[in-house]
């Protein structure tokens, strides 16, 4: 019955430890890290891509990525440009990723 109690004891002080130590985070330290960064396309914690922009969402970046895809196509079918326009300016893909300060998505498109 003792050992009962010294596990039972055991386990209530390790979540007390476990609770006192966790230290949220102030809304100090929130913003003094969103007022030093995150201003503008160059001070993120990582470079803004070629792209230019940063979004909201890996899939806002998406949805652009589309929207350029598609205005490139709808001027060759149009014929508005030539194949060479088209495969130059028209990405073929891009790679993507997020600030580690905001959570701003931003990327390179890939010619």
């Amino acid at each position: 019955m003792r050992k009962i109690y010294q596990i039972i004891l055991s386990i209530i002080v390790s979540i007390f430890i476990t609770a006192t130590s966790v230290t949220p985070i102030s809304a100090a330290t929130t913003t003094t890290t969103t007022q030093n960064h995150c201003t503008n396309n160059s001070n993120h914690s990582i470079k803004c891509g070629n792209i230019g922009m940063w979004f909201g969402s890996r899939r806002e970046v998406d949805t652009y990525f589309s929207s350029i895809c598609n205005k490139w196509g709808t001027k060759y079918k149009n014929e508005e440009i030539t194949w060479e326009e088209y495969t130059k300016n028209c990405p073929q893909g891009y790679e993507c990723w997020s600030c580690s300060y905001c959570g701003k998505w931003t990327g390179n498109f890939v010619y």
